[in-house]
């Protein structure tokens, strides 16, 4: 396993494709982190979206 990953750093193409999935990881962990910390937030927009449709719904009598 380790060789692999060793001929793959001595190989140009090997050095881009070890720093694109860097990248990729560093930008999996910011999004995570993102989403957690944004969850209620966005919990909280999504019910008053909700609770404002079913508000007009009921002040217009319903779907027809």
């Amino acid at each position: 396993m380790f060789e692999k990953i060793k001929n793959l750093l001595k190989e140009e193409r090997g050095v881009e494709l070890v720093q694109v999935a860097i990248i990729m990881g560093i930008l999996a962990v910011f999004a995570v982190t993102a989403l957690f910390f944004l969850r209620q937030p966005l919990t909280d927009l999504f019910g008053n979206v909700k609770t404002q449709l079913e508000q007009a719904k009921d002040a217009q009598g319903g779907i027809r």
